[in-house]
């Protein structure tokens, strides 16, 4: 499982790197996402609760920024 997670990890942050956000701090918000998703793929239990607070901050900016489509 790990494997394939870093894999997509890696797929996913090189995307982001080809197809940057145009709103620099949603493009940040992301790649910090993705930085915390790669780092537990080798994280101890301790350090993975720690990610996850992180994700669930970014995560939440990047919702807050969210712009509904017309």
């Amino acid at each position: 499982m790990d494997d394939e997670l870093a894999l997509v990890l890696e797929r996913a942050s090189r995307w982001l790197e080809e197809n940057p956000c145009p709103d620099q701090s949603i493009d940040g918000h992301l790649r910090a996402i993705l930085a915390a998703y790669t780092e537990m793929t080798a994280a101890t239990v301790a350090r993975v609760m720690e990610l996850r607070k992180e994700i669930e901050s970014h995560g939440r900016e990047v919702d807050r920024r969210r712009v509904p489509r017309s």
